[in-house]
Formats: structure tokens, sequence, C-alpha cells
């Protein structure tokens, strides 16, 4: 057999790959920041205790736990540190004096980037003396004792997140018409001119609470200057006794920029006067009609979003 030799010169990097252990602080390791630094090991993130309060109570026996909670805990950093002369060592010692001091720095290690540690510089070991290649440790101290998720979690309750947007703000709200006696048509239109784009197909979806007869939604289409230009009216819906959702599609003519919704024309007279009421209106692009919601302009479209942090306990 031959033996191996390695004909490539080493020249004391690997890639830039850091120690199992690397501690990154800040959002930098400290083998990037400081030549000839190494971490060697790191202890004090393993199990933490708990700190039990009790109490013993008359003559019964044991005692009783009046609370639980987690104590403050301490990370131990191994690391060796060399440098070529006696100055590049002490301009290596300043610059990790600056690196570690202040308070509660974000600290990860290379073997679990998905966890910090708000810690503390808050002990030194000795340096060996005479040297400019030396092994030594300092210790973190860690308040809460907690390893916190680097990322977050959110959660959404946002109903309408996804549902098609409503071109109609202010929906919620119960409107009522009249259908006068010898009439066909409600008294008043449901809102004011709804800006849309010419040539695009619409929806006009609508709830209704009580009913007259079969009826259906009509639309006049206006010009920039909100002139008429035309005005269509949906196919019939059946009668309901107890009121529904209906809906009806419309195709704006290519030289419109508004429309005036109404929302129940009904296809027969009426002797007397008739009452009609209605809610939760949606006018979106397209040829079906979805879920009712709110126009993102309402508050209520976004009233219920919560972010949930992941404390990663």
């Amino acid at each position: 057999m031959y033996d191996f030799r390695e004909t490539t010169p080493f020249t004391g990097s690997d890639d830039n790959q850091h120690p199992a252990e690397a501690m990154l602080i800040d959002g930098q390791y400290i083998e990037d920041l400081i030549p000839g630094y190494s971490t060697l090991q790191v202890s004090g993130r393993e199990l933490l205790s708990q700190s039990i309060e009790k109490q013993t109570i008359g003559n019964s026996d044991g005692e009783f736990i009046q609370y639980v909670h987690n104590p403050s805990r301490e990370i131990v950093v191994g690391y060796r540190l060399a440098a070529a002369d006696n100055l590049s060592f002490r301009q290596a010692f300043y610059k990790l004096n600056d690196i570690l001091h202040g308070e509660n720095h974000q600290v990860s290690f290379n073997d679990d980037p998905s966890k910090y540690w708000l810690a503390t510089l808050s002990d030194i070991d000795d340096v060996p003396k005479g040297r400019n290649a030396i092994t030594s440790s300092f210790t973190l101290f860690v308040p809460d004792g907690i390893a916190h998720s680097v990322a977050t979690q959110t959660a959404d309750n946002m109903p309408y997140k996804d549902v098609p947007v409503n071109m109609l703000a202010g929906t919620t709200v119960v409107n009522t018409g009249i259908i006068k006696a010898g009439s066909q048509e409600i008294s008043g239109s449901s809102r004011d001119s709804v800006s849309i784009v010419g040539g695009e197909t619409y929806t006009y979806s609508i709830s209704m609470i009580t009913m007259g007869h079969m009826g259906h939604s009509s639309i006049a289409w206006l010009d920039a200057n909100k002139n008429v230009i035309s005005a269509q009216a949906g196919n019939n819906n059946p009668w309901t006794a107890n009121g529904g959702r209906f809906s009806n599609t419309f195709t704006a003519p290519s030289n419109a920029f508004y429309a005036n919704l109404t929302p129940w024309y009904f296809s027969q007279v009426y002797t007397s006067d008739t009452n009609i009421s209605w809610n939760q209106e949606k006018l979106e692009v397209g040829t079906s009609a979805s879920p009712w919601s709110p126009n993102p302009a309402d508050p209520e479209y976004y009233a219920d979003t919560i972010i949930v942090p992941n404390a990663g306990t």
C-alpha cells in the first residue's frame, strides 16, 4: 500500500468554517472579528433547574408548593487566542473587550442557531502570563435563563384575508327602501357612485332581509363626468319567504367610469307601498359571487389581526 500525503499546503483555514460551538454575538461570530480566536467549548446551556418556593402547613406531611419559576443561568465559554506577536495579542484582547462589554447581547451558538440568549458578560478567567497563544474562558450571565426562538410565528385570525376584495365600503349596516304603489322601482339607490373600470365584468351580491316578490339588482353606468351612459338589469332571482343571499353579474361599457347600484328591482306592480330591507352588499370583479366581506377601508377588515411571538422556552 501507498502512504497518503497531502500535497496542498495548509493555509490555516478551512473555507472559514467555524467551530461547532462558535459563539454568534449580535449577529457576528467572534472568529470573524478577531484573527486567531477560536471557541473551544461551551457549558451551561443544558437543563435549567427550577426554583421552588415551599411552605409547611401545620402538622401536614411534606410541604406545599407556593410557586415555581425559572432562575437565571450562567454560560461559560472556553476559547483559544493565538497571535503572531505581543502587539497583535494585545490588540486582539482590546477587540474582545469591546465585543463582550455592554448589556443584553443577543448570543447564539453554531450548533443551534435557531435559539438565542440575552446575555451579559459577568466574569472572566485568568489569562496565562508570558504567552501569545493561550486558552481561557469567560462567563455570560443570562437573567431570564431562557433560550428564545430566533424565528417568530404569526397567528392571523383575519377572516377576510383570502376573500376577493369588496369594492363597497361600509356594507354591514341594514339599508331600507320603499316600493311605491303603482311603481316597480325602489325609492332611492343603495349608495353613491362607485369607481369601476370600463369593459370589466362585475358581480353584485346582497343579502335580502325582507322581500316583496321576486326581483333583481340593476346598475346604471356613468361616464367620467357621472352622466348616465346606460343601465343594466340582472336576471330575476326567485322570491324567498325569509329572504336570502342573491347576486347578479354585469359587464360595464368600455367608456364607463362609475356605477350606481340599485339592489332590488321588482318585477310586478304593487297596489300599496312595500317596505324592503337589505345588508352586506358586495361588488367584486368577476362572474361569481364570493362570501360577503368588509371593504379593506372598513376597520373590521383588519381589526382582528394578532401576532404571537414564539418564545421558544
